[in-house]
This record gives structure tokens, sequence and C-alpha cells, in this order.
């Protein structure tokens, strides 16, 4: 592993990054894509993160969309001495109507998907003044890579396509805190050969390139330390690598290295 690189380095990787994850967002099901979308423009866009890659291990390359719609009106008691009763409660009521219309489009987009899944199993409670909703699915038709798993009441899938959502009353009462969870697999590439892996010579090229093509000039960095000090991250017998997200900071899935 190369100790010396520079945050700049980092960011230029990170946007040589953005390119490849917003090409695979075609695998996406197009019924969770125009979902993404909605929620989005309500003010809960995805997480994306870009995982896996070594097809010739068994483990592909994935996207996972994670979204946590959730509402929590306690949070807001804090501000009561500082706010007008009036503004609070209209804050409230726009928290609460933007959560209601998220949590619609999410049961709205699975149920329509539930009627195609390979699997489901869901879960819908509403007892003692506390409700718990739980979907989960199966959306691969691919049978050879499909494992199910039951965990207490819920069920769980792995496959080429699968989701699970769950719903859940807070501690507090009013209070929400929710997941979804959608992850697919991106087309498998055939590694015959090492000419696919993304070196450390070419990763070199395709900074200098960027930093070129923007007009950004480098900066040399200089770490010390003694003899004895190991600045080493990395647990023996792990081999290296590196994760790839992203964080809905605007409108749109924007993307950043994680």
């Amino acid at each position: 592993m190369k100790k010396v690189m520079s945050i700049m380095i980092a960011a230029l990787m990170s946007a040589a990054s953005l390119a490849q994850v917003k090409v695979s967002h075609s695998s996406v099901n197009p019924r969770m894509s125009e979902l993404f979308d909605e929620l989005t423009k309500l003010g809960r866009a995805p997480m994306v993160t870009k995982r896996g890659g070594m097809e010739q291990w068994d483990n592909p390359t994935q996207l996972e969309y994670t979204v946590r719609p959730w509402f929590r009106p306690d949070l807001w008691y804090s501000r009561q001495r500082k706010e007008e009763p009036r503004v609070l409660d209209s804050l409230l009521r726009a928290e609460k109507t933007s959560f209601e219309k998220q949590v619609k489009a999410i049961r709205r987009t699975l149920d329509k998907l539930a009627k195609e899944a390979q699997d489901k199993y869901i879960y819908d409670n509403h007892k003692s003044g506390r409700d718990t909703i739980y979907y989960a699915m199966n959306l691969s038709h691919d049978t050879t890579r499909v494992h199910k798993q039951q965990e207490g009441k819920r069920t769980y899938y792995y496959s080429d396509e699968f989701l699970d959502f769950s719903l859940e009353s807070g501690k507090q009462e009013g209070t929400f805190d929710g997941y979804l969870n959608y992850i697919v697999s991106l087309p498998r590439k055939e590694y015959s050969t090492t000419s696919d892996v993304y070196s450390w010579k070419r990763m070199k090229a395709d900074i200098a390139r960027l930093f070129d093509e923007h007009g950004i000039s480098h900066r040399n960095a200089l770490w010390q330390h003694d003899m004895v000090y190991s600045d080493s991250i990395w647990d023996n017998g792990w081999s290296e690598w590196i994760g790839l997200g992203t964080y809905p900071m605007e409108i749109g899935h924007t993307e950043r290295q994680a």
C-alpha cells in the first residue's frame, strides 16, 4: 500500500469512480428506480454503496441502496423555547406529512413488486398502539444464487436482486424508525486474465490526466515518525480493498467515496 496520498487525489479517485456508479444504475429495477427518484424529491434520497467485484470468487459487483425513513417529533421538543408553538407545530406537521408520503411511496412500490417477486415475506402488525411492518423479497430469476435465512420471526434473502424494508414504532410515542435496503448485482465479467485489474500504474495515469484536464497543481506531503511507530491499518491475513459509497447530498444520486 502506498503511504502517501493527498486528499485531492482521493477526491479525484471518487470523481473517476462516480461515472462508473452512474452508468451502473441501468441495472436497477425500474420500479425501484422510480421510487428512489420520488423519495429524493421528498428529501429522503438513498445512500448508494458499490461493493464486491471479484466474480472469480463468486463475489459479484453489487449496488446497495439504503433509505432510512423516520419521524422523531421528540427531537424538536428542545426547540420549544426558541420557536413559537405555532411555528413548531407547523414544522412538525410538514415533517410528518413528508414522512407519511415516503412510507406510502415505499409500500405502494413494494406491494407492486410483491406480485412479481420469486419469493417474499410480508408482516404487518398494529397492536397495543405499536406498528411493525416488514417486507423481504427475492426478485432474482436466477435460482442458483438464492439463500433464504430465518431469524426469529423475520425472513431474509440473498440473491442477485433482493430487498428488505422495516418500519417500527419507536420508544417514544408517535415516533417511527425504518430502513429500506435494495441490493442488485451488476452484469458479471469474465476474468481469464489480469488485464482488467485496475493497477496502481493506471490509477496514477488517470489521476495525472484529471489534474491536467482541470488545471490542478499537486502538493507534496511528508509524514515522519520514529522507528517504532506503525501506521498500518490492515489486519494480518486480509487483503487491501477500497470501498465506494454514495451519500444523498442533493437532488439526484450523488456519489462520494466512503
